[in-house]
């Protein structure tokens, strides 16, 4: 519930009953997985940045490493220089993005159950 409807419902109480807390993500990563098992949404830190050119339009390819369980994955996102209009990309500055991955994992055979 929301602190302001909170407080309409509630008038003997005050918005300096609720202190609040920053919480900083800065240089966080997470990868979290969607109840699609192929979709997730990621915050990482940018690792690597470069300007280049698609069919005459001018692009940033920005590298993040993403965490999967135990292996880190290096995953490149390109935008469009128009997409970000005045930023200009950093390495270490914040992105977020959402990740969908087709694929699947063959299970080798002599690791299969067996009927």
């Amino acid at each position: 519930m929301a602190r302001t409807e909170f407080l309409k419902n509630y008038p003997e109480k005050s918005a300096s009953d609720f202190p609040y807390v920053v919480v900083r993500t800065n240089g966080m990563k997470i990868l979290d997985p969607s109840r699609y098992c192929s979709w997730h949404m990621f915050r990482e830190p940018v690792m690597e940045c470069s300007a280049l050119f698609i069919n005459e339009h001018p692009f940033y390819r920005l590298k993040v490493q993403i965490t999967d369980g135990d292996k880190d994955l290096d995953l490149y996102a390109y935008t469009s220089c128009k997409q970000c209009s005045d930023y200009i990309p950093q390495v270490s500055d914040d992105i977020c993005g959402e990740l969908w991955r087709i694929g699947y994992k063959e299970i080798p055979e002599y690791l299969r159950l067996k009927p």
